[in-house]
């Protein structure tokens, strides 16, 4: 019997806001009884627990007490620290005091970022346990390195009662090992007791795993050491330790315990063993097999000593034209995941990058420096423009590795720069290649058939698309699929009522007193970027044909009125606004089911809503030409 085993290793952090959970098979067992009954019964919100994580975290950004993701990365460079451990336990447990001794030791540790898609605060979730005397955490060091698609801004930690603790340093970490050590701000916590450090047990010794599966957080499984092996790679050789207590993501850096209650491990990563494998197929999984980082590796990170580091083969010096690449890609803070790129462009490094494409015509880095061409001028609102360099792109790499998400980048670039058909064109010529995954390009066509006029075209398509996620078992993702529908959806229906109070004026927002105008209501806020970009469109189109009956109002999602007022004067916003300080739960916003910004509705004299999501010189063509479909009504003040 022929086998194969799976090469990609998975790594177990969860983004908790972004990502669809996989569930992978799983043996299940009869949890060990307590030697001791307990009328106790745990029970934990998880959900609750992840918005208090989120809320407490964005308190601790906003009031500075949070240390900067960026100083944060600093501690990377140095292998080993020094902890005060405590003295190893001689004595066994029962499960149950176990579980309560290692609860009060095992934390979640998040980072929080903005991601490239939304303007919300998000986090990761992984384990972090606590060993020394001072606040010293133990956890993975690919949870603290995270992930090239978030703008980080810290890392907190959350403990079993739901205090959230900033993270104050990277004392040290192992990539080799996968270890990292932290160090807490304890200033506020009464205590954080430590488990102990132990040595590694032998193969068949029980032990016991304390980890947060998928927002399960503080589940406790049990198993036994199945083997130690050497593992060698790019960052050196390390001994790993497989266990058979069952785990899932969300659960890196939790803490492997032996019955005594010491620190024997940590959770790390998984790697799945199927049947039949090729490259592009998996069939029949057999076993996943769960490793972790053994003690012996954990003890050199925190005894103080230096660690010799890996020596390899001298890297061979860059060609001048490697170098110069390298350099650009650095000035634009390039980040890879995979075949995922990602950047902070700025005008000055999208121009060094021109020049390099000019100097090098034939670079063996071209491809590359085509796609962050065409993702710079994306990120930097040039849709016109990046439309044309995803163009370039693909007619010059037909069969790239960045092909597909080029083709509807370049789809969603057209229909930014209102260039609807186009924008249609492509993106059937994508469904065609790719009918089975239309969640990947449907909200780019709809918007497209929406642009066009198309409305009853573009509602069969979202159902469709909908239904055959359904069917293809793809049912989390479409609640997802559904909010990104929701405001086209709107489009040709009623607008629907609200009355709210006017913010900077008396009186109140009525949606019935608005008709006989053309009006756009516009949810955004101050820290949005992609808002702030759409201003000058905005402000234009209030400047043309304000006289002629166009208004906007505008639906703050701010929580901070100085700002917003300082704001509002200082960009001549000179219209109808409406602000409750709410953010997210903003009145108007929950009643459209707002969960992204910048969210518009754009509404003709007789309260139709004609168009929804509006960009760039969009917004002044459709107003012209709902303006000049009926004339006759003279604008209310």
């Amino acid at each position: 019997m022929s086998r194969h085993i799976n090469a990609r290793f998975t790594t177990l952090v969860l983004a908790g806001f972004l990502f669809s959970t996989t569930h992978l098979p799983a043996q299940e067992k009869t949890p060990a009884k307590p030697t001791q009954p307990t009328n106790r019964r745990i029970r934990v919100d998880d959900q609750d627990r992840v918005q208090t994580l989120v809320r407490e975290g964005e308190k601790l950004i906003k009031s500075g007490q949070a240390t900067p993701f960026a100083k944060l990365q600093t501690g990377l460079n140095r292998n080993s620290c020094k902890v005060k451990l405590a003295k190893p336990s001689t004595k066994a447990l029962a499960g149950a005091d176990l579980y309560q001794r290692s609860q009060q030791s095992v934390l979640v540790i998040s980072s929080l970022y903005y991601c490239n898609r939304c303007t919300k605060l998000h986090a990761t979730l992984a384990g972090g346990v606590v060993i020394g005397s001072t606040g010293e955490v133990l956890t993975n060091d690919h949870v603290v390195r995270g992930k090239p698609d978030q703008k980080r801004e810290t890392i907190v930690a959350m403990t079993a009662d739901g205090t959230v603790i900033p993270v104050r340093e990277i004392l040290a970490s192992s990539r080799r090992d996968d270890l990292a050590v932290l160090r807490l701000d304890t200033k506020r916590l009464k205590s954080l007791p430590a488990l102990p450090l132990g040595t590694n047990p032998r193969p068949g010794s029980p032990i016991r795993v304390m980890s947060h599966p998928d927002k399960h957080f503080y589940h406790f499984s049990e198993g036994i050491i199945a083997r130690y092996f050497a593992e060698a790679g790019s960052t050196g050789r390390t001994e790993v330790m497989s266990i058979t207590a069952d785990y899932g993501r969300g659960s890196s850096g939790c803490p492997v315990l032996d019955l005594n209650g010491n620190v024997v491990g940590l959770v790390s990563r998984t790697s799945s063993l199927y049947y039949r494998q090729t490259s592009k197929k998996q069939e029949n999984l057999q076993m996943v097999f769960k490793l972790c980082a053994a003690a012996s590796q954990i003890t050199p990170l925190v005894g103080g000593k230096p660690r010799p580091r890996v020596v390899g083969t001298p890297r061979p010096k860059a060609s001048p034209e490697t170098a110069t690449y390298r350099a650009i890609e650095t000035q634009l803070q390039v980040r890879r995941r995979g075949t995922l790129v990602f950047a902070r462009p700025t005008e000055a490094g999208v121009d060094r990058l021109e020049a390099f494409l000019k100097k090098y015509p034939k670079s063996a880095h071209r491809e590359e420096a085509l796609y962050v061409r065409g993702l710079s001028l994306w990120m930097l609102k040039k849709y016109d423009q990046a439309a044309v360099a995803y163009r370039v792109l693909l007619d010059s790499f037909p069969e790239g590795k960045h092909t597909r998400l080029a083709r509807i980048r370049e789809a969603a670039a057209l229909l930014f720069s209102d260039q609807p058909q186009p924008a249609l064109d492509r993106l059937d010529e994508l469904m065609a290649d790719h009918p089975d995954t239309p969640e990947t390009y449907g909200r780019e066509r709809a918007h497209a058939l929406v642009l066009l006029g198309r409305q009853k075209e573009a509602r069969d398509f979202m159902d469709h698309v909908e239904s055959q996620m359904l069917a293809a078992g793809k049912d989390r993702l479409v609640p997802r699929m559904q909010m990104q529908f929701a405001p086209l959806r709107m489009v040709g229906r009623p607008l629907k009522a609200f009355k709210v109070a006017r913010h900077g004026a008396d009186g109140q927002i009525d949606s019935s007193a608005l008709k006989g105008q053309v009006v756009l209501v516009d949810f955004w806020a101050t820290w949005c970027r992609p808002c702030v970009a759409e201003l000058p469109h905005l402000r234009e189109a209030h400047e043309k044909f304000a006289d002629r009956g166009f208004q906007i109002v505008s639906i703050s999602l701010d929580d901070n009125q100085k700002s917003l007022d300082s704001f509002i004067a200082r960009e001549n916003m000179n219209w109808i606004h409406h602000y409750d300080g709410k953010k997210w739960k903003n009145e108007i916003a929950v009643l459209f089911d707002v969960h992204s910004i910048p969210m518009n509705l754009l509404v003709d004299r007789q309260g139709i809503v004609r168009a929804a999501n509006l960009r760039g010189a969009a917004v002044v063509r459709r107003v012209d030409e709902l303006l000049k479909a009926s004339p006759k009504t003279a604008p209310k003040k």
